[in-house]
């Protein structure tokens, strides 16, 4: 399976991270890895959605999550269609690009939700990520469970 994660910026991923051990456990399970930042996320002009990711193939098996970090940060990055992955995992934090690159806050959500509608699979579902990025998410859920608030 090729699973695609999008992330913040590459170069910036912490082996503590819970997306490198999800990479690190489909790697060992023999799934061809790919690694995008928002800011490798691509439109081409024939309308697909594509970044320049870094690929980690399942021939290479790493020991610990720092070592396929050491090795991602140095593979050169290939020109990949949505379509060309199984499934995009969205691992991005939108949070952590307000101040310095507003632009890529909503990078990652509008590539999932066009990448969706070409067909592939999206974890976690860029639509429902969308609406609860504001606190009026919480107006949908049941008055049951929903906890009591002023917003």
């Amino acid at each position: 399976m090729r699973i695609g994660f999008i992330v913040n910026e590459v170069e910036k991923e912490h082996n503590s991270y819970s997306t490198t051990h999800m990479a690190l456990c489909a790697n060992r399970r023999g799934h061809e890895i790919y690694y995008m930042g928002v800011g490798d996320l691509a439109c081409y002009s024939s309308g697909m959605m594509g970044a320049h990711a870094r690929r980690l193939l399942p021939e290479k098996k790493f020991r610990t999550a720092a070592t396929l970090l050491e090795h991602l940060v140095k593979t050169e990055q290939v020109g990949i269609t949505a379509s060309d992955l199984d499934v995009i995992m969205l691992r991005n934090d939108p949070a952590e690009d307000i101040e310095k690159r507003p632009w890529a806050q909503n990078a990652g959500l509008i590539f999932g939700q066009m990448a969706v509608k070409q067909g592939v699979i999206v974890l976690n579902d860029p639509t429902s990520l969308s609406n609860a990025m504001n606190k009026m998410y919480f107006q949908y859920f049941p008055e049951k469970v929903r906890p009591m608030s002023i917003i």
